[in-house]
């Protein structure tokens, strides 16, 4: 992995879990850090249902190792996106990072 390959920004955004006066949970998301990646795939999904068929966008980009959790969200061309997969390279060399869009 080259850094001249590393042309995409993720913005990982970490959960923040509060209570709001009655006592009942509220996750909100605040940053957490920036990592530059380079795509490796990009696919789309469709999903069928009752009120009809819709596609589901996803990527997966290789980048430099940074510990991530899958509750964290990726900030993707300004839309919100969840870690569907984490993929380990090498002994903590990269990752192969899965995500999918937010509908």
């Amino acid at each position: 992995m080259n850094a001249g390959d590393l042309e995409h920004i993720l913005l990982f955004k970490g959960p923040v879990y509060n209570f709001d006066e009655a006592g009942a949970s509220i996750t909100t998301y605040e940053d957490r850090f920036m990592l530059r990646a380079k795509m490796v795939e990009n696919s789309q999904e469709n999903q069928s249902s009752d009120s009809g068929t819709r596609s589901i966008q996803k990527y997966t980009f290789q980048t430099r190792f940074k510990p991530v959790a899958y509750d964290y969200h990726v900030i993707l061309y300004g839309k919100p996106h969840e870690i569907e997969n984490i993929e380990v390279i090498g002994r903590r060399k990269g990752l192969n990072i899965t995500v999918k869009e937010i509908k």
